[in-house]
């Protein structure tokens, strides 16, 4: 008669695995910015709509509660960075009752863009919490062919 082994998972080796994966996540994610977090941390943070339109990059985030002077937009070449950062306090105290809220929200968001963009020209407006940055692209630098010519080599010269 055979008996049949109850098959055990290793806790070691799905440990190991685990932590694998997880640096394979992190190694992914640091080579390409434009990884998605939900991968590595099951969340996204903040999403970013981004598409083009006749010659610019659109790039939609939303910020509910933030005003303009709390976000602060950069761009270097094709990684555009939104940052906001906000700060309330309010007290209130009226017939014995007395209340005191504040809030404090931040948001930081790198992605790659499309394509290259010119930043100097870039346009960002806030409108009912919706972030919109239109980024127009950079003109494509044409190929330029560049001439190989042979140098002669003058008497008593070896190269």
């Amino acid at each position: 008669m055979t008996w049949l082994t109850p098959y055990r998972k290793d806790p070691i080796v799905d440990m190991r695995h685990s932590i694998d994966r997880m640096f394979e996540l992190m190694e992914r994610s640091m080579l390409d910015l434009s990884a998605p977090f939900e991968d590595m941390f099951g969340f996204d943070g903040t999403a970013v709509n981004i598409r083009e339109d006749k010659g610019n990059v659109i790039v939609e985030m939303p910020l509910p509660g933030f005003n303009e002077e709390d976000i602060d937009v950069n761009v270097q070449g094709d990684i555009l960075t939104i940052s906001a950062e906000t700060k309330h306090d309010e007290e209130h105290s009226e017939g014995g009752w007395y209340r005191r809220e504040w809030h404090y929200g931040n948001v930081h968001r790198s992605v790659r863009l499309p394509a290259e963009v010119n930043g100097d020209k870039a346009k960002a407006e806030l409108q009912k919490g919706i972030l919109t940055i239109t980024l127009p692209r950079q003109k494509e630098n044409p190929v330029k062919q560049i001439a190989v010519k042979a140098r002669k080599l003058l008497k008593g010269e070896n190269n």
